[in-house]
């Protein structure tokens, strides 16, 4: 497999490799969460085995989950007539299949788990979800998880800051993993824009010869079709105001505050 190929010739070359599985319902590429000891559940488990035995010995963490309420159908985000939500009581004998097999990482330690994988935790639903809470708990309680990842898609900083404070607050012991983040919502409210629609925009479009009506997804579709210069592209976001330069420098310190160890 390409991927996995990639992914070892990674490791070799000394970086870190965090692995993350995707299980993903709702374009039916898996289905509902398996239930215990069933075929699917056989072949969930026969798939991780197979994943971690192609890359023993060059992950230096696993994350069992990406993304918690994207990923997941509706119906196994909530509580089944025994109270446990599907998705995390498949995930937490997904992590005791893994620990039973004394996985270890690349150092040659006990190979890292994080759960998790929740998003947009600024927003009170997601806070006050069922599923939430309950992945929270298993967090904290279980001693077979290091700590928690989780993305940081957000409209702004301080929204991000928010969510930041959120999950330190409700995970304090153990350490925090950001396996995404961005400002995604903000950039996409200016997808409609026009590229020339301030004098910078369209000093732009005159140095390269666009036209100034284009709009950012225009430009951006033509730019993913036919590669532009570095000089370009950066002149692109230098000359559209919605584009903030500095969100690294202002988001690391925030990460760094709240216990996030690797993002």
């Amino acid at each position: 497999d390409p991927a996995i190929q990639a992914l070892k010739n990674a490791a070799e070359s000394g970086h870190k490799v965090l692995l993350s599985i995707k299980w993903d319902s709702t374009n039916g590429d898996f289905g509902p969460m398996p239930k215990p000891g069933s075929q699917e559940e056989r072949v969930a488990f026969g798939f991780v085995d197979q994943l971690l035995d192609a890359t023993r010995g060059r992950i230096s963490a696993l994350v069992v989950i990406n993304e918690l309420s994207i990923d997941t159908l509706p119906s196994d985000l909530l509580p089944g007539p025994d109270g446990k939500v599907p998705v995390i009581a498949f995930l937490r004998r997904v992590v005791q299949h893994i620990d039973a097999g004394n996985r270890t990482s690349a150092s040659g330690g006990k190979l890292p788990i994080f759960a998790g994988g929740m998003t947009r935790l600024d927003l009170p639903k997601t806070q006050q979800s069922m599923a939430t809470k309950l992945m929270i708990r298993w967090i904290n309680e279980d001693p077979k998880l290091t700590g928690a990842d989780f993305h940081l898609h957000q409209p702004s900083i301080s929204s991000a800051e928010t969510a930041l404070r959120f999950i330190h607050r409700a995970i304090p012991d153990k350490p925090l993993m950001t396996t995404e983040f961005s400002l995604v919502f903000q950039w996409k409210a200016h997808l409609d824009d026009k590229v020339g629609s301030t004098a910078r925009g369209r000093e732009f479009s005159k140095t390269y010869g666009l036209e100034p009506r284009m709009t950012v997804a225009q430009f951006l579709t033509e730019v993913f079709e036919r590669p532009v210069r570095v000089r370009e592209w950066h002149d692109f976001l230098a000359s559209q105001p919605w584009f903030d330069g500095h969100y690294l420098a202002q988001i690391i310190p925030r990460l760094q505050a709240n216990g996030v160890k690797i993002a």
